[in-house]
Formats: C-alpha cells, structure tokens, sequence
C-alpha cells in the first residue's frame, strides 16, 4: 500500500525501504521504513482517501504502529510486534 500510494500520488523518483530490529515500549519487534524524494504529505492526507487509512486500520489490527513524517518528500516508518 505504501509504494501503490507513492507510485499514485507523490511524483517520487526514488523510494527507499530499510527495516530491522527494534524494540518499542519494551516490546520486540521490527521496523520497515519507506521514504521517498516525492512532494510529501499534504496536511490532510488520509482524511479524504483511502490508502492511508488502511494502513492505520490494518496495523491497529495487529497492534502494530505506523507514523508519518511530513518533510521534502514523506517518510512512512511502521514498527510490527514480534512474539519470541
């Protein structure tokens, strides 16, 4: 959802993806992060479409949490429990 949403909407030239391990609120788990050299966020992006708020759904869903840092470009960073 995050590449279909910075293909569709940001005009990025360049995505980068990163992840590893991280602990959160003294929970293990893993981080990925999607950042992309595109026009970034609007101020209300996901209250008119779709795809951000899918996004919120389905990591609420499995208790996961997911952010976004509006700068040149956008950075999504999710962060998925691990159960060791």
């Amino acid at each position: 959802e995050a590449v279909a949403n910075t293909l569709s909407h940001s005009g990025a030239k360049r995505i980068t993806v990163s992840c590893g391990e991280s602990v959160r609120q003294g929970r293990n788990g893993v981080f990925v992060s999607f950042a992309d050299d595109g026009c970034g966020l609007d101020d209300d992006a996901g209250s008119s479409g779709k795809g951000l708020d899918a996004i919120r759904l389905r990591a609420t869903a499995i208790k996961a949490h997911v952010e976004w840092s509006r700068q040149p470009g956008c950075t999504m960073q999710l962060w998925l429990p691990v159960e060791r």
